[in-house]
């Protein structure tokens, strides 16, 4: 009888320390997060001050893209070809201005004013605050590069600004089918991979045409930008692809929030380091 009691005290407190351990980490984990939001506050406020004090208000001239008349070759019929006017100019420095200002929104909401939707949300295992952050900040920070990389026409830079939400949208969509299912929505996923690529198709021609048909490199920070900002798209697909197939530690929302907080602190602190020295007045 003394054996059996000793034995059930055995299992109850491996169970115990089971259970204080787990506790313990996901208290560690809530925590962390929340260190997390308030780095980023402060580094992307650092940043911003940064951007106006040293940046340089280098200017690109975005188009309208239309037919226009060519009146020397229209004799006999009116013959179209391609045609471009100045619409307006987009200052760069602006631009990471206003990246870095809505970056600082979404945690400075979960630590002052949402604590009790965050906590619901992170029970829900879907956090929509932070695809919209994803989603708004990510569309900026793609045109920028695209402009930077010699696409100027409005339109197109709106589409591409367009996919990269359209990309969020559908993480966030998976992120939900995903938690009804209990098993990765493979249409959903595959589809915001194919809508988060074709943007950068496009930029990689521009990259790839520069020193070919112009003869010329690209600045330095610009490559620096195709790699920092591919690498945390890489990052966050792999996140989601093992949030969804409930892999190891991706099982914990906690986990899996923490990552998403640590790899766009990553890609925009990066991204904005990179232009703040490479456009340094």
């Amino acid at each position: 009888m003394s054996q059996t009691i000793r034995t059930d005290k055995i299992i109850y407190t491996h169970r115990g320390l089971w259970y204080y351990r787990n506790m313990s980490k996901k208290i560690d984990l809530n925590k962390q997060i929340q260190d997390i939001y308030k780095v980023s506050i402060v580094v992307y406020a650092i940043l911003a001050l940064a951007v106006v004090t040293m940046v340089s208000k280098v200017t690109y001239q975005l188009t309208w893209g239309f037919l226009a008349k060519d009146e020397l070759a229209s004799k006999t019929s009116a013959v179209l070809v391609p045609g471009s006017q100045p619409a307006f100019d987009l200052q760069i420095r602006s631009a990471i201005l206003i990246v870095l200002v809505l970056s600082i929104i979404v945690p400075y909401l979960y630590i002052m004013r949402l604590q009790k939707q965050h906590q619901q949300a992170m029970k829900n295992r879907v956090l929509t605050l932070r695809w919209i952050d994803l989603g708004i900040t990510t569309a900026i920070m793609v045109m920028i590069i695209a402009v930077l990389s010699g696409v100027t026409d409005i339109f197109t830079l709106k589409l591409i600004a367009g996919l990269m939400a359209t990309t969020c949208f559908l993480g966030w969509m998976a992120e939900r089918q995903a938690k009804e299912a209990k098993k990765l929505v493979m249409p959903t996923f595959i589809a915001s991979l194919v809508t988060g690529s074709l943007p950068w198709m496009l930029i990689f021609g521009y990259a790839v045409a520069t020193p070919f048909l112009a003869a010329v490199r690209a600045p330095w920070y610009i490559y620096a930008l195709y790699v920092s900002s591919l690498g945390s798209f890489t990052l966050l697909a792999l996140n989601q692809l093992l949030q969804n197939t409930g892999y190891k530690q991706w099982k914990d929302y906690s986990f899996i929030e923490r990552n998403y907080a640590l790899i766009s602190l990553f890609s925009k602190t990066a991204f904005a380091v990179i232009l703040i020295i490479g456009l340094k007045k």
